[in-house]
């Protein structure tokens, strides 16, 4: 609780800009009980709560990047604390819920930034098309950090797959298994609010 009240005292300046860039950016997760954040998180939003950056690719509409799991639960304990609402990361099935069924051809090449159109670098969150529940970038981009299995896991899944990929193997839907303090410039995170 003192962590909380101190982390709020010391960050009252960033509630306002906070709560505007939240503001409207969560959609809800089709046939669940949450809200999941219709992009990635942007490197403004995670600059604002972590006071850090991890990103190699700079920029504050790029999603956040080379986030390991730890940081990535970190930032959601944060927001958790300045939003008043428990934040989280997305387990799989939310994450399905949300993505419905994967793009193909011409939709999957509007929807994901795959290796055939990024540049070989990340692209503003929420650039590509959104899916019909209103979400962007759930394939390519960067790939997600999902929800581990259980507090003390030291690997989770990561989900969608990155720029990186050619977009025949995003139209797979790629879950990977990744040790949670890999750092990589693929793998950022978006989050749920319950």
């Amino acid at each position: 609780l003192r962590l909380k009240f101190n982390y709020l005292y010391l960050n009252r300046d960033a509630l306002g800009p906070v709560l505007r860039l939240a503001a409207d950016q969560f959609r809800p997760i089709p046939g669940g009980g949450g809200q999941l954040l219709r992009t990635e998180v942007p490197q403004r939003l995670y600059t604002l709560v972590m006071r850090a950056n991890p990103s190699r690719q700079t920029g504050d509409d790029l999603p956040v990047e080379s986030v390991s799991l730890p940081e990535a639960v970190e930032f959601c304990r944060r927001l958790s604390w300045l939003l008043g609402r428990t934040v989280r990361l997305p387990t799989e099935a939310e994450y399905r819920a949300a993505l419905g069924a994967a793009p193909q051809g011409e939709a999957l090449q509007a929807a994901a930034w795959s290796q055939e159109r990024s540049d070989d670098r990340t692209q503003p969150v929420g650039a590509a098309a959104a899916n019909a529940a209103g979400f962007h970038d759930l394939l390519g981009n960067v790939a997600e950090w999902l929800a581990p299995a259980s507090a003390d896991a030291e690997a989770t899944l990561v989900a969608g797959g990155s720029y990186a990929e050619p977009a025949a193997d995003l139209a797979k839907t790629p879950l990977v298994k990744r040790q949670g303090l890999d750092r990589a410039r693929t793998i950022g995170f978006r989050v749920v609010v319950e």
